[in-house]
């Protein structure tokens, strides 16, 4: 985890000019560097069920989707941000309680048992997720918005004019706060040079491709982790497994998770699928710059024999820049 005195190694001046950057820059900002406007994915709670909105997911290569319902006159009201780490919380539960099972005991899926996927996605909501986070993009500072997503907030909900009868919502993620800051990498150069050493994840949490996939998902519903390392008998990693593979998910599949994670990957991806990796000594330019290039939200550490040591997810960049703040006076 990232301290205070971590910040320290940068010196003070080059934290000043980290928390300056972020409060120089509004959201608006942001939106005007990511380009053309576009139409938001968005589904109504009570009427899309959890299968439909897998569909959705693999269909449009999305991970979260704003959720509405109808208010008086018809007008939308959204009511949250359903995401694929919401979807595996409440997929896992639901395969606990159908079957009857403790949390966290591997459960054994002897039936399809598929009714929580006609359930509507309403209920993921209700069962806890991201709310509907209020930024104003004219005037609020991007600090504000990295250190909401520096605590586990990954998406927000904006307004993208000042014109409310345009009702232009984006949806913004930390994603875009890296492809920002990625653009304006000279004007946070001690930032960028920062060693993945010094504020990666240690012992990240792995899982044998020969086990069962089920007990795959319910290891990162126990762990309480968006991702699991895939490693082979020899302690290798070999694959990446995570929350958004459960968009592949229907109800006429459900019993492949009883097969082993190999036979999964191949089904899904027709491939196993080496994960994007990272030496320790590298920099956070770097590391910023292979996560946007490969479109994914992590990257693993290995050693010289490509053995897991660590893992560094946009939310850890974002709690470093934090913490950076945060020892400013």
């Amino acid at each position: 985890m990232v301290t205070p005195s971590q910040c320290l190694r940068f010196g003070e001046a080059q934290c000043r000019d980290v928390s300056g950057f972020f409060e120089e820059k509004v959201l608006r900002d942001v939106l005007e560097s990511r380009g053309n406007f576009k139409k938001l994915v968005e589904v109504r709670g009570s009427k899309t069920t959890v299968e439909d909105v897998l569909k959705l997911f693999e269909t449009h290569s999305i991970r979260a989707t704003p959720v509405y319902e109808l208010g008086p006159g018809g007008r939308k009201v959204y009511t949250g941000i359903v995401s694929v780490i919401d979807l595996l919380k409440f997929t896992t539960a639901e395969i606990f309680h159908s079957l009857h099972s403790d949390e966290c005991a591997p459960p054994n899926l002897d039936k399809d048992d598929t009714e929580f996927l006609k359930r509507p996605v309403s209920e993921v909501l209700a069962s806890g997720s991201d709310s509907v986070v209020a930024i104003h993009p004219e005037t609020d500072s991007l600090r504000a918005l990295v250190e909401a997503f520096s605590q586990h907030t990954l998406r927000a909900l904006v307004q993208s004019s000042t014109d409310k009868s345009a009702q232009r919502l984006q949806l913004v993620s930390q994603t875009d706060i890296m492809r920002f800051m990625l653009s304006h990498a000279s004007e946070l150069p001690s930032l960028m040079a920062t060693s993945v050493s010094t504020f990666f994840m240690p012992n990240p949490v792995v899982f044998d491709i020969s086990h069962r996939t089920v007990d795959a998902f319910v290891m990162m519903y126990c762990k309480k982790v968006g991702a699991i390392g895939v490693v082979d008998e020899c302690g290798i990693l070999i694959a990446n497994l995570s929350a958004s593979d459960l968009r592949f998910l229907r109800a006429g599949n459900i019993s492949d998770l009883q097969q082993p994670l190999a036979y999964f990957l191949f089904s899904t991806k027709g491939e196993v699928r080496a994960p994007l990796c990272c030496q320790p000594s590298d920099s956070l330019f770097d590391v910023i710059s292979a996560i946007l290039s490969h479109h994914v939200h992590r990257i693993w550490v290995v050693d010289a024999d490509r053995r897991p040591v660590g893992l560094v997810t946009l939310t850890d960049v974002l709690r470093l820049i934090s913490k950076s703040m945060s020892i400013v006076p």
